[in-house]
């Protein structure tokens, strides 16, 4: 193990998570040739085949599924090793990345972006947005608008707002297909595509939505709003987006699901002064 490389670690972790060679090489922006050979350089020190080959990709031997905990652990001292030696509190001018969903973007960070602007013009910003969740142990962003406040004791939490998902429809729906009270049966749906991956059942605004015809699949809130607006079906929307809307009015109005935002950065990064500027600012807008 004296000539164990972090880098073919970080090949294997690669691999583990996607299952294929090919795909590992896409996230590491590598050939497939090249990934190929740091796993089986690696698994000459290990000693050990890591993977099998199955119908559905590459599957973790006993080996590769042991190894893999270390390894994540691994993932995540270095992310740390990264994240300590760039947070040194100077004022230097540096991207601060933020990852949030595009409707908390849209209302939130973006007009705090253009406060900060006027207080920190040295700030340069990246916002990331999309539905899957970055790891900020990793380095992979330096703040994250979260809906769940994390337990991890490296990362930082700060409840922002308090908000509701509910069930909204445009007028033009309503006239047609009628308003629904108590649940969504026999209803056209608009949802998140990612949502139906990860929802079993299918619901909306807490409610049985399992009997409903979704019509339209969209990985964009953006895109979710403009077509409930439309009137193509029924779209669950974050309160301070649908409430706003004056084409929708809400469906199934006495039920909602509550949800808290929290404003994240890792203990060591948020010591920066550009992290520090933009958690002020990103603070102040929900406020």
């Amino acid at each position: 193990m004296a000539d164990l490389d972090w880098t073919d670690v970080r090949f294997f972790l690669a691999v583990a998570r996607a299952s294929s060679l090919a795909a590992a090489a896409r996230t590491l922006a590598v050939d497939q040739t090249t990934v190929g050979r740091r796993l089986a350089t690696l698994e000459d020190v290990v000693g050990h085949r890591l993977f099998d080959r199955t119908p559905r990709g590459l599957a973790p031997t006993p080996a590769g599924r042991r190894v893999r905990a270390a390894a994540e652990a691994m993932a995540d001292a270095a992310g740390d090793f990264a994240v300590a030696a760039q947070s040194e509190d100077v004022q230097t001018a540096e991207t601060v990345r933020i990852a949030t969903s595009d409707s908390l973007a849209e209302h939130f960070v973006v007009p705090a972006l253009a406060a900060l602007r006027a207080t920190a013009p040295h700030v340069e910003v990246a916002v990331l947005t999309g539905w899957a969740c970055v790891n900020l142990l990793r380095g992979e962003a330096d703040v994250a608008l979260r809906l769940v406040r994390p337990v991890h004791p490296r990362l930082v939490a700060r409840k922002l707002a308090d908000f509701s998902m509910r069930a909204y429809a445009a007028r033009s729906y309503i006239a047609r297909r009628g308003l629904p009270r108590a649940d969504f049966h026999g209803h056209d749906l608009i949802v998140y595509s990612d949502a139906i991956l990860t929802s079993s059942p299918r619901t909306l605004a807490g409610i049985d939505a399992s009997d409903a015809r979704v019509v339209l699949q969209a990985n964009n809130g953006h895109a979710i709003v403009r077509a409930a607006c439309a009137g193509i079906g029924i779209a669950e929307l974050p309160s301070y987006v649908g409430d706003r809307e004056p084409a929708l009015v809400r469906a199934c109005a006495e039920h909602e699901r509550r949800y808290a935002v929290y404003l994240v950065t890792h203990a060591d990064r948020r010591r920066v002064r550009s992290v520090r500027a933009v958690c002020d600012a990103i603070a102040a807008a929900f406020r």
